[in-house]
């Protein structure tokens, strides 16, 4: 029987891409895909999708997300180790060892209280001001509520 050469039907057993090692063939379907069991370097076995491993959409089982990193605090340049995964979090904002660290690295990015203040009471709104300062609404809002100021309702 003459099949397509795509990946949906070629054997991959014994192929070895990224970490993964193909290992036989499973009866599930993910998809238009079939699912294999694979063996990854760190001993752990998945199930996967051999066009997600070719297109290096899959890599691993999983265990690089869980690897621990050698971290610095952008606030206090403490060193600590946290999970990869955890750092995606912040999405490139810094690191941080701690949720004290982040709050003091947040509101040291804004102008002084009574300025905060003044520019929202002229009719600057919340969002206008987390952008200007390049910190999160959030943290607008608690500085003012902070200093006793009423937030307008949101429209």
């Amino acid at each position: 029987m003459n099949r397509p050469k795509n990946s949906r039907y070629k054997d991959w057993t014994g192929k070895k891409i990224h970490s993964l090692l193909f290992i036989k063939p499973i009866d599930k379907k993910r998809g238009n895909g079939k699912m294999w069991q694979a063996l990854c370097d760190c001993g752990n076995y998945c199930m996967v999708v051999p066009y997600r491993v070719v297109k290096g959409l899959t890599r691993h089982c999983g265990c690089q997300q869980r690897k621990r990193t050698s971290c610095t605090c952008s606030f206090c340049n403490t060193k600590f180790e946290r999970i990869n995964s955890e750092l995606k979090k912040n999405k490139g904002r810094g690191t941080f060892c701690s949720p004290e660290c982040w709050y003091k690295f947040q509101t040291a990015a804004l102008p002084s209280i009574e300025q905060l203040t003044n520019e929202y009471l002229s009719g600057t709104t919340i969002v206008k001001l987390a952008e200007r300062y390049n910190v999160s609404q959030g943290t607008v809002q608690r500085r003012l509520t902070e200093a006793n100021v009423v937030l307008r309702p949101l429209n």
